[in-house]
């Protein structure tokens, strides 16, 4: 688990879900009891409502049918044990990394928007390794890797994109299902790489 969690916030690989009706502060706790589960957590509902916003653009996101998933390993970090089986109503995925130019776009969109949280931007990412830099007031990516994922992002700024769209980061759980899938692969398409 903690191997897929790490890869999502060093890379923001886009899996942000639209936010429900579940209040911010009650899906923070959820998440916080989710990254770090007791056994007496191991099978533990989500919220009742991650049904997609209508002011959210749904098109490049993929639902996820509610159901039980093999969560965990017994092969990996301490932390990911052990495997259990946890149930999650349905919700929506972004099937698609966020690019540079995307993350750009949120950065000048998020400067327009909240002048007064300029210095904010700073926890937001780290500049030596990512591929956006600031010219002129604005944020501008190079057009060699304008499509790439955007890497160096904190979980900070991970959450700011999400919010500004009004989507939210997925649990650990959800997105070690979207990830792994309903039946304990290691990966998407199978155990082998």
């Amino acid at each position: 688990m903690v191997r897929f969690v790490n890869l999502f916030i060093c890379q923001l690989m886009v899996f942000i879900m639209v936010m429900g009706t579940t209040a911010y502060s009650q899906a923070k706790k959820e998440l916080q009891e989710l990254l770090y589960p007791t056994k007496q957590d191991s099978v533990q509902a989500q919220p009742e409502s991650l049904m997609v916003a209508s002011a959210a653009d749904t098109s490049s996101m993929v639902r996820v049918p509610a159901g039980y998933f093999i969560m965990g390993s017994e092969e990996y970090d301490f932390d990911e044990r052990p495997v259990h089986k946890v149930f999650l109503d349905e919700y929506w995925i972004d099937k698609y990394p966020v690019t540079n130019a995307q993350y750009a776009l949120f950065l000048n969109g998020y400067l327009e928007k909240f002048p007064a949280d300029s210095s904010k931007i700073q926890t937001f990412f780290d500049e030596e390794i990512c591929r956006i830099k600031r010219e002129n007031g604005s944020f501008v990516v190079d057009s060699l890797h304008a499509n790439h994922p955007v890497v160096g992002v904190t979980w900070y700024g991970a959450n700011a994109f999400a919010e500004f769209y009004l989507k939210r980061l997925p649990t650990e759980a959800e997105w070690e299902k979207a990830a792994r899938g309903s039946d304990g692969r290691i990966y998407p398409w199978g155990d082998k790489i």
